[in-house]
């Protein structure tokens, strides 16, 4: 009877252990979603009192966190881990007329991830994706703006670029834009002869890059990452073209990205240095790394 006794003892024993353990498991999983949400949460507020939104001549700002920022295929304006990305929408208040790069094909559409840079939502590209559309962030004939990109790559080996705008322009392949060469650094890019070496960089880490072209000054094109500044330098034939815009591949169908894209921010001029300081602040301060 004693030895009965014991094992009936050690099963309900056991059932109350299984019990604790349980709830043990589901409340760390919905402390999980709690801070996922609390994370987001701020995110968005740290997006609409940014200063980005009062910055003047801002031509683009995709992002990740506001409410529909993202269009996926499955979930509409509420994308879910996993979802194909069909469209990327311009958070951008100046402008009433919205540059929204989408993708229509299932095999190039893009990943929604919401566990990303900064352990908010992002976009998944995974070497044969890409977002585009006809309208152009900057006109054609620009030769100033700046453009500020949060991404991380996940995978080297190969010319790959982030962001781009092309058009049929005066100088031969007309881009602006920011891609990494096979040599492991972060280029600017504009025209196909302004090519500005910036620092080198490190898979699987992110980055906020910045990318200034101001040809008012003779020294006229300054790259920052992670708030590392290489210029400014002297660049010749700096003149856009403007007919499409694109995020995670080159012209062509060539060079495409294999990592994370967080956030495109596009201004149609040279961003003053106190202006650049306040918007490296922001995103420094929304996905928790240098800018």
């Amino acid at each position: 009877m004693k030895n009965n006794s014991s094992k009936a003892f050690s099963l309900i024993e056991l059932s109350i252990v299984i019990l604790v353990i349980g709830i043990l498991i589901a409340g760390v999983t919905q402390s999980s979603i709690l801070v996922k949400k609390y994370k987001l949460s701020a995110a968005q507020i740290i997006t609409q009192s940014s200063p980005v939104t009062s910055i003047k001549d801002l031509a683009l700002w995709l992002e990740p966190a506001m409410e529909n920022s993202i269009t996926s295929v499955t979930n509409g304006a509420a994308p879910q881990e996993g979802d194909l990305v069909s469209a990327w929408n311009d958070f951008n208040p100046q402008l009433i007329t919205k540059i929204n790069p989408a993708q229509a094909t299932t095999a190039a559409q893009p990943t929604y991830k919401t566990n990303g840079i900064g352990n908010l939502p992002t976009l998944s590209f995974d070497g044969g994706d890409y977002l585009e559309t006809a309208l152009t962030a900057i006109p054609a004939r620009y030769s100033t703006y700046t453009i500020f990109l949060v991404w991380q790559q996940n995978t080297s080996g190969t010319t790959q670029v982030i962001f781009h705008q092309r058009g049929a322009d005066s100088c031969s392949a007309d881009y602006a834009g920011t891609y990494l060469n096979t040599s492991g650094y972060i280029n600017g890019w504009a025209c196909g002869s302004g090519d500005t070496l910036a620092s080198a960089y490190s898979v699987r880490k992110p980055y906020a890059t910045i990318y200034r072209v101001d040809n008012t000054q003779t020294n006229n094109v300054t790259v920052y990452a992670n708030g590392t500044k290489t210029g400014p330098t002297q660049k010749t034939g700096l003149s856009l073209g403007a007919t499409a815009t694109a995020i995670g591949y080159g012209n062509n169908n060539t060079y495409y990205f294999r990592g994370y894209i967080s956030e495109v921010i596009v201004f149609t001029r040279a961003l003053k240095d106190v202006e650049i300081t306040d918007v490296r602040s922001y995103l420094a301060k929304k996905y928790g790394f240098g800018a």
